[in-house]
């Protein structure tokens, strides 16, 4: 989503003056290669707090699976297996709802889903207080 600098420069600035740290996250897809970084150098000039840029990579991954991981891991290697017995390549294994299905590969390989404004998770993302973008 775009954003205007000064606008998220604002808002770390507001909650500076709280006493509050701010995490600003950079989200898998963004263009240019590097965004965090210039994020980095666009930013620091504007807020009064350190600012650091970290490429998290494979870390944020990091962590003990949850029960719920570990069923639908199970569940996607059980249905990819069945894709497989029955012939059926080149599809990926998804969950809709709480059912796993499947789509063909080349309808979701090389292309980013994009976040509308206006969808539920970025409204009750702003309504918590989080900066999404201006």
């Amino acid at each position: 989503m775009p954003f205007a600098i000064d606008a998220l420069a604002a808002f770390c600035r507001e909650r500076e003056a709280l006493g509050l740290s701010t995490l600003v996250c950079v989200a898998e897809g963004v263009h240019p290669a590097g965004a965090g970084a210039w994020l980095q150098a666009q930013l620091a000039p504007k807020v009064g707090c350190d600012v650091r840029s970290i490429s998290l990579g494979h870390l944020q991954r990091d962590g003990s699976p949850t029960a719920f991981d570990r069923v639908l891991a199970t569940r996607f290697g059980y249905a990819a297996a069945q894709l497989v017995k029955a012939g059926d390549t080149g599809r990926m294994v998804t969950l809709k709802g709480t059912d796993c299905s499947s789509v063909p590969i080349a309808d979701v390989a090389g292309r980013n889903r994009l976040v509308p404004p206006d969808h539920a998770l970025v409204q009750a993302a702003r309504g918590l207080g989080v900066f999404v973008g201006y």
